[in-house]
Order: structure tokens, then C-alpha cells, then sequence
């Protein structure tokens, strides 16, 4: 199941935890299923948001590229990466995330779509060491302050603490549950209680705070329960 999120308020908060902090410290990775609806109140709504965009990190659709956005805030200004320009076709479901190493302002992040390595240009560089994110909440489909809402559909969300190669996104977008594509994972969230809070992740488990979004259908992952 995938959560359908309405562009306007909707979010689940997953908290501040020792798992979802500091993630790409040595080389980190994300990655989600997801298909943008529309655009929705902002034009920059987050898939993942780890800070208010004052610290920390998020992934994000640019409603003025149609592509993506990856940010990785540092002492003085941020380490951006962008999508190329209508990379992104709405109504349409991608698998995709970032793979990134934040000890060095300056570090190349790799953007995977569909399995694939898509255009990612820098668009601006942070310098300094990167910011501490362990005081700030992990949000899926908007930020902490509710103001980036996400308008379609969010699914099958993991973090890992190490970074992903091109074969392991590939198998992400096989429909292989990201529980097993590695053992360094830190966090996996497939949605399973529709509206009811608390979601449980299922690596640690963490409990996640559910604000407004709905259960959605979409194309079948493996079970998490065929590995067990």
C-alpha cells in the first residue's frame, strides 16, 4: 500500500531518533516510491524533510523544473542538487532517491529514478561542516512546519547508512522490498494502517505520527512477511 497525501496539510512524523539522524554521515542513502498529483499549495513540496530547511536535509519536487531537489544544509549554505527540467511527469509513479556522502561540503549526490542514474547538476555548495539534524524531526510528504505539503502519492520509504549502488536501485525498482536489498537499513516504512496513528517503521520499530493522509493502492513491493 502507498499513503495519498491531499497538497494541503497532510504528513506523518516519524521524530528524532539515533536511526533517522545524521544519516548521510559517511555516506547515506534514501529512497520512496512516488507519484506527484499535482502541484499543490507549495512549490517545492518534501518527500522526505529531516529539519524545517533551516538544518538538516530533504528531497523534494520542484513544481517550477518539474524535477527533483536534493538539499543537504552545511554551516554557511547548503550542498543542492537538481533534476533535469521536466524529468518528472505527473500522474505518474517513479521509484527514486539519493545517494550522498556529507563529510565534505562539495560531495556529489547521485540521484536513481526507475532504477537508473537520472541527471543531478549542482546547483549550489555549502561550506563548513554539515549541520546537526538530530534535534529535528523526520517528516515524509511535507516539513515540520507543515508548509511543503506533498500532493499524490508516497510509498515504500527507507533509509539506509551507506550508500546505495546503481544494482541495489535497480533492485528497488524491481519491487524488491527495501527491507532486504541491505542490512545497514535504518529505517523502513510501508504504509499499513490507513489513517491510524502510530505507523510503525520496521526496523527499529519507530512510531510514526500520521496527520490527515489515507491508504492508497499501488503496484505490489514483495510482502516483507515472504522473508520471515
Amino acid at each position: 500500500m502507498a499513503r495519498d497525501f491531499d497538497g494541503s496539510n497532510d504528513y506523518i512524523d516519524y521524530g528524532t531518533t539515533t536511526n533517522t539522524s545524521n544519516i548521510f554521515d559517511s555516506g547515506g542513502s534514501c529512497f520512496s516510491w512516488f507519484n506527484v498529483d499535482a502541484d499543490g499549495s507549495s512549490t517545492t513540496p518534501r518527500i522526505f524533510a529531516k529539519g524545517p530547511g533551516s538544518n538538516g536535509w530533504q528531497l523534494f519536487y520542484d513544481t517550477g523544473i518539474n524535477g527533483l531537489i536534493f538539499q543537504q544544509l552545511f554551516a554557511t549554505g547548503f550542498d543542492s542538487w537538481q533534476g533535469s527540467t521536466n524529468s518528472i511527469t505527473q500522474d505518474t509513479l517513479y521509484s527514486g532517491g539519493v545517494t550522498y556522502d556529507s563529510d565534505t561540503a562539495g560531495n556529489t549526490a547521485t540521484l536513481y529514478l526507475n532504477g537508473s542514474s537520472a541527471s543531478f547538476s549542482s546547483a549550489s555548495t555549502g561550506s563548513g561542516t554539515r549541520s546537526d539534524d538530530s534535534g529535528s524531526s523526520l517528516i515524509i510528504g511535507n516539513r515540520s512546519d507543515a508548509a511543503r505539503p506533498f500532493d499524490g502519492l508516497i510509498a515504500e520509504c527507507a533509509l539506509w547508512s551507506a550508500q546505495l549502488t546503481a544494482l541495489n536501485y535497480a533492485t528497488l525498482n524491481r519491487g524488491v522490498n527495501p527491507f532486504v536489498v541491505r542490512n545497514d537499513i535504518l529505517l523502513y516504512y510501508s504504509a499499513i494502517y490507513g489513517t491510524d496513528s502510530p505507523e510503525l517503521e520496521s526496523v527499529t520499530p519507530i512510531s510514526g505520527t500520521v496527520s490527515g493522509t489515507t491508504k492508497r493502492a499501488h503496484p505490489p513491493v514483495e510482502l516483507l512477511e515472504n522473508y520471515l
